[in-house]
């Protein structure tokens, strides 16, 4: 329908890429919102979304792993933060995050995880303790083992 200019599924565990086909028949020129987020989403973002002239899009709490630079250069989406913060107000980079996994204001950066710690996706909104990933394995293997 190309007059949609709101869709809010986030939170409805859709799994796997989003198909480069998403929005294709949505005018490109109207001010659009998309909420995706907290769902399995993998892969990178499609480049077809880049048509899009404004676009809000909430992919934070996804599997995202790439972010072409070509988004990082429209200035109008995400009702203007791209021009302040690039990429960053999309989805914090990799091993970064943010309490909202991206960067929509000065006071709340996408901050480097600490040494051991990770964020192995796009848009994540804390690190995760490697410390405690390797004592849940012990852990489990113990219990299996008992």
């Amino acid at each position: 329908n190309p007059n949609l200019i709101c869709v809010s599924i986030g939170g409805n565990n859709l799994e796997g890429p989003i198909p480069p086909d998403f929005l294709q028949d949505v005018d490109h020129n109207k001010d659009t919102k998309i909420d995706l987020s907290f769902s399995m989403l993998t892969g990178a973002v499609p480049l077809t979304l880049n048509a899009f002239t404004k676009l809000d899009i909430n992919l934070v709490g996804n599997v995202i792993d790439e972010l072409d630079y070509t988004f990082c250069d429209d200035d109008e989406w995400m009702a203007g933060a791209v021009q302040n913060y690039g990429c960053k107000a999309i989805l914090c980079p990799k091993n970064t995050y943010n309490p909202r996994g991206r960067q929509i204001e000065d006071t709340r950066v996408c901050k480097d995880c600490d040494p051991g710690d990770d964020a192995p996706f796009m848009g994540s909104l804390t690190c995760r303790s490697q410390g405690l990933l390797v004592e849940e394995k012990i852990i489990l293997t113990q219990i299996y083992d008992a």
